[in-house]
């Protein structure tokens, strides 16, 4: 009998425990439907937000018009996602070439709306594309960025050398990787050289200089400079003929 009451006792717990834990989880349950149908507005706004937008800009070439179609306009301020890029020559609609970017990143200095329709703006207007002389043949090549990829999250470059043969831009990977590598690319047309640098923190700086040889990049010259207790540590190094030499000295803090 003793037997047959305890074994009644526990089957009325476990019931009562089941009951308790089936309506604690339907209660979390519906918690949980309550607050994803709550969210669901602000998440569906922000998607509102995204603009997938087509720029033209026909003052940053003599020859070429530029007509960027890009997603993920957040804001009037910038663009930042994959992108097509229709290069056109001047007075024609048909694209003389086609690139396309996996992500490519353009600031805006517009008060013009994005509302998704082909909007053309000035050069000064929008940033994240240019032309430039690269390897000094006197033909304009062109850059265009492709993220957040410098150090301190700078805007990295590809760069498309322009060529005659092929009648087209061609990606240069050596050219690509050094706009993407330092925190700045400057080009010195007096001297034909293209001198890059870069840096970490306050102490280490670093540049180098190359020339372009048939197309090729050619670093010629190395000089870093790390700072320590007693000063500045600054090496550089020159590459003449085929060897490279190598001078060290110290500029003491004064």
């Amino acid at each position: 009998m003793q037997k047959a009451l305890s074994n009644l006792s526990i089957k009325r717990y476990f019931n009562l425990f089941y009951n308790r834990m089936k309506y604690n989880f339907m209660n979390k349950f519906f918690l949980l439907i309550l607050i994803t149908l709550a969210a669901a507005p602000s998440v569906f706004a922000q998607q509102k937000q995204q603009v997938e937008q087509t720029f033209i800009v026909k003052d940053a070439s003599k020859l070429y018009d530029v007509k960027i179609k890009i997603g993920n306009c957040e804001s009037n301020d910038v663009c930042y996602e994959a992108a097509t890029v229709y290069l056109m020559k001047k007075n024609q609609t048909q694209a003389f070439q086609t690139f396309e970017m996996p992500e490519m990143y353009l600031g805006l200095s517009t008060d013009k709306t994005l509302d998704g329709k082909p909007l053309e703006l000035k050069r000064g207007e929008i940033y994240g594309f240019g032309f430039a002389d690269y390897n000094f043949d006197g033909v304009l090549d062109l850059t265009l960025s492709n993220g957040y990829n410098r150090p301190y999250g700078g805007i990295s470059n590809d760069v498309f050398l322009f060529d005659r043969k092929k009648n087209k831009f061609v990606k240069h990977e050596a050219l690509s990787e050094i706009e993407t590598e330092n925190v700045s690319v400057e080009i010195n047309k007096k001297q034909r050289i293209i001198e890059a640098m870069t840096k970490s923190g306050c102490c280490f700086h670093k540049t180098a200089r190359y020339r372009m040889v048939n197309n090729r990049l050619v670093k010629f010259y190395v000089q870093t400079e790390e700072w320590v207790e007693s000063g500045a540590e600054i090496t550089t190094e020159r590459l003449v003929g085929k060897r490279w030499k190598k001078t060290f000295k110290i500029k003491r803090m004064n």
